[in-house]
């Protein structure tokens, strides 16, 4: 038996690697966890792997930087967007689109937006491109069928509005409370977005 390999001598007692979607499970895990823990700006390559139990050269081979990792989680994590909702109606629209936006940030995904203030401006624009734009789109996609039915006035800042929503929710999440509450997600549409868009009555001469 000289020189023959024992069942189980080798990595005895050494957790083995995850791989597929084990491995994708156990990163976006990490990720989620360490940034809840310790905020973006102390989360590294090194940790995440560790906390996933795989090596760092894994991560590496997947994604160049640290912000390209986080990112990447998160879009995972949201609800996708690519349907853009039609009721008939461009308010239960423009409600669909942020009620899907309140549960991403009241999930365990949205539990780690507060610790994402950071100066690395890397990941701050791959955000902007990858998260926020394409739900930009889907509300300015929305407001255009608006226009489209009349609802909407044809002179309306649909850009500015699209940022509206979206920015209101966040700042409720980064300064006010931890969890977007279903009222507060229909007074940002009737008091906010609606009177923005709505066609204007001509006054009385």
């Amino acid at each position: 038996m000289t020189g023959a390999a024992m069942p189980g001598a080798f990595g005895a007692g050494c957790p083995r690697r995850r791989r597929g979607e084990a491995l994708e499970s156990a990163i976006t895990q990490a990720v989620l966890a360490l940034l809840t823990e310790v905020g973006y700006e102390a989360v590294t390559m090194e940790g995440i792997a560790a906390r996933a139990r795989t090596g760092k050269a894994v991560l590496y081979r997947r994604w160049a930087s640290k912000a390209d990792l986080v990112v990447d989680v998160l879009q995972r994590c949201l609800a996708p967007m690519d349907d853009v909702p039609d009721h008939g109606n461009v308010r239960d629209d423009l409600l669909a689109v942020l009620r899907r936006l309140a549960g991403v940030v009241n999930s365990p995904a949205g539990c780690a937006i507060p610790t994402m203030a950071t100066r690395d401006r890397a990941f701050v624009e791959l955000v902007a491109e990858r998260v926020v734009a394409p739900l930009q789109r889907t509300l300015i996609e929305v407001l255009r069928r608006g226009v489209d039915r009349g609802e909407v006035r044809a002179d309306a800042p649909l850009n500015l509005v699209a940022e509206v929503g979206p920015s209101m929710l966040l700042k409720r999440v980064l300064a006010d409370a931890p969890t977007v509450r279903d009222g507060f997600v229909v007074s940002i549409v009737d008091e906010l977005l609606l009177p923005m868009i709505t066609p204007r009555v001509p006054a009385d001469l």
